[in-house]
């Protein structure tokens, strides 16, 4: 299993996890990234750019700095990082680092001219191997998906609100999915957004899928809890599991037989087996700190969010960012 793990706070531990080959990973915290490799249970966690202090520098391995990665996506060779007010773009094989749209000026601004486009608060990334989509958290209440060409860096406006915050898109059955901050799940298409279910949650806070399903981790303001919830084709919900108070909710995502996520304290990396919902650590101490390591000899400021690649039933991309990129 591959991944790339994306974290923040005072260190940085992006990872990826993969089984028996060489990874990469982004780590925000202390803008780093690393790559390494990890078995089924156990993943080995190191830096691949980034070099511990904030900045929207681009650069090769430590040479780079992030701002604030938010979330990471992976997608021909390289992930592209939601970072402070720009799409960042690491080669995931060299760790090289560029700004691949928007500057450390913030807005919104649509353009053909990547250098002109501007964003307010890149907050989730998702691809569909042509675009990326963007979720942007506004501070004036406002929701917006912006969409991306991976081919030119042109970007547009595809979906804005006033009423809803958008939390995190994916892609699923039928098309491109949102989560809003309320309990609600929309389908994205150009014409406008559709709602599709209303979950029994106070928060909807990530949103992922496979082939089969969509999966959407929530908190429950009510008993202070984290529940994940199954939803089929046809949007109907197949079925929930409460998970407690030990994951944080903000971050979920598939990868084969798996769904990974991050613990309480969003310093350790978590693999969910879709079958029965049993859970086992796979890095991270659970203690802040910033130490690549195998296991939980492994340390994360703190855990931002996981991609995949999907492109393999054995081999997936997943990260996780703060100022530092890491594998595992």
């Amino acid at each position: 299993l591959t991944g790339w793990i994306h974290t923040s706070g005072n260190d940085p531990a992006d990872a990826t996890i993969e089984s028996g080959a060489v990874v990469t990973g982004l780590d925000f915290g202390y803008a780093q990234m690393g790559t390494g490799t990890v078995g089924i249970d156990v993943a080995a966690v190191s830096t691949l750019a980034g070099s511990g202090v904030s900045g929207l520098t681009d650069g090769v391995g430590s040479g780079a700095q992030f701002v604030d990665p938010r979330d990471v996506v992976v997608v021909g060779g390289f992930g592209y990082v939601a970072d402070g007010t720009a799409i960042r773009r690491v080669e995931l094989t060299t760790g090289v680092v560029d700004t691949f749209v928007g500057t450390s000026e913030g807005g919104l601004v649509d353009s053909n001219v990547p250098a002109e486009v501007r964003f307010l608060n890149p907050f989730a990334i998702t691809t569909d191997g042509y675009f990326l989509y963007v979720a942007e958290l506004s501070y004036s209440g406002y929701g917006f998906v912006r969409r991306v060409s991976l081919a030119t860096g042109e970007t547009s406006t595809l979906w804005s609100s006033p009423v809803e915050s958008v939390v995190d898109v994916t892609f699923g059955p039928g098309g491109l999915y949102m989560a809003t901050a309320g309990e609600d799940v929309y389908l994205v298409e150009p014409e406008g957004a559709t709602l599709v279910v209303s979950l029994p949650i106070s928060t909807a806070g990530s949103i992922t899928s496979d082939a089969g399903y969509l999966w959407v981790m929530g908190f429950d303001g009510t008993s202070g809890t984290e529940t994940l919830f199954r939803i089929d084709p046809t949007m109907q919900l197949v079925d929930s599991w409460v998970l407690g108070s030990e994951f944080q909710w903000e971050t979920l995502e598939s990868a084969g037989d798996y769904l990974y996520g991050v613990g309480r304290t969003a310093r350790e990396v978590r693999r969910i087996t879709k079958a029965d919902r049993s859970w086992t650590v796979i890095a991270g101490s659970g203690t802040e700190g910033f130490a690549d390591g195998t296991g939980v000899d492994a340390w994360f400021g703190w855990v931002e969010g996981i991609a995949t690649d999907g492109t393999s039933p054995v081999s997936y991309t997943h990260l996780t960012l703060p100022t530092m990129l890491a594998q595992c």
